[in-house]
């Protein structure tokens, strides 16, 4: 074992070890190269977030919901699971998971078992449906998608009553299911990246719309209708092979070109008025979100800083960011 790794692992053990003792809540052991789960992890059963991103992780013990029965907050998100994980399914306390960019395929298809949860990420997992059992999903305000290879929403996505946040950017959707303006409480909706020929009729009847991004579709054609029933939707349609643009430049709530987005200062700040600390990678679109439930921690890295970290030996990179 090197030097980094030997102090990596002692300072992952000294983390787990001040949780136990203290009964503290949260647990960030992202970046730690860790090849496999600590163990003793499953001692911390006071924990409620528990943060794994970012390793190598492949699976996850079976015990997991016995012993942290009361976790609330899970991310594992870029580490190396080929499957959904059987065993979360004993987390039923689940308030958010991110699962992102892991190669998983699937989600599970009795995914409604997280009963209590609010916020589900699964970013870049390769998924090419969404299981219809999403819809039971009650409580579920914060679905991301992004970058799979979804062509086909579920009808039953339109049971979300309390969906404020829905980002599927990056997939091969052409249409919204019937019923998509039954998302009462729809705020922010991120369709970029898809093929769409359209802007899509029914997001007229969605009267919490108030941030819409179609960016790179097929749109040629604006309908002065739709575009005037969306007048208080700031919509985002840059680098789409609009045809009759010209028509629509005294609007002030699209954005036709690239330069209209740089002419808007306040408009990337507005996207994030109402999301939670750790949705500010909205406006940019970025591939995950940063979860983060630790009050003392500081705040996520900007992906420049991270390019910097990464160009960093190890062992100077781990006594740096700790």
């Amino acid at each position: 074992m090197n030097i980094a790794n030997y102090f990596q692992k002692n300072q992952m053990i000294a983390k787990v070890e001040k949780v136990q003792k203290f009964k503290q809540k949260s647990l960030n052991l992202e970046d730690f190269d860790l090849a496999e789960f600590p163990d003793i992890i499953l001692n911390c059963d006071s924990l409620r977030s528990l943060i794994l991103q970012r390793n190598r992780i492949a699976e996850l013990p079976k015990e997991i919901g016995i012993h942290l029965r009361g976790l609330k907050h899970l991310s594992v998100q870029f580490n190396n699971f080929q499957s959904f994980p059987e065993c979360l399914k004993e987390l039923t306390t689940l308030v958010s998971l991110n699962i992102s960019h892991n190669p998983i395929k699937h989600l599970r298809e009795d995914i409604d078992c997280f009963k209590e949860l609010k916020c589900l990420w699964c970013n870049s997992c390769g998924l090419k449906t969404i299981p219809k059992s999403l819809g039971n999903l009650s409580k579920l305000e914060t679905f991301g998608a992004r970058n799979n290879e979804i062509k086909i929403l579920p009808k039953t996505i339109t049971q979300l009553k309390e969906l404020s946040w829905l980002s599927l950017e990056g997939n091969c959707i052409e249409q919204l299911p019937n019923g998509f303006h039954k998302l009462s409480n729809l705020h922010h909706l991120n369709l970029n990246r898809n093929h769409f020929k359209q802007i899509p009729k029914v997001l007229v009847k969605l009267k919490s719309l108030r941030f819409l991004h179609l960016q790179r579709n097929n749109i040629k054609m604006l309908s002065c209708d739709t575009i005037m029933a969306l007048i208080n939707v700031k919509i985002c349609l840059i680098n789409n092979p609009i045809e009759n643009g010209q028509e629509f430049i005294e609007f002030k709530h699209l954005l036709l070109n690239p330069s209209d987005y740089q002419q808007n200062p306040t408009n990337e700040e507005d996207m994030i008025t109402d999301s939670s600390e750790d949705d500010s990678d909205w406006e940019n679109s970025t591939d995950t979100l940063y979860l983060n439930y630790d009050s003392s921690s500081q705040s996520p890295q900007s992906d420049e800083d991270d390019e910097i970290v990464k160009n960093i030996p190890k062992c100077s990179r781990f006594f740096l960011c700790q």
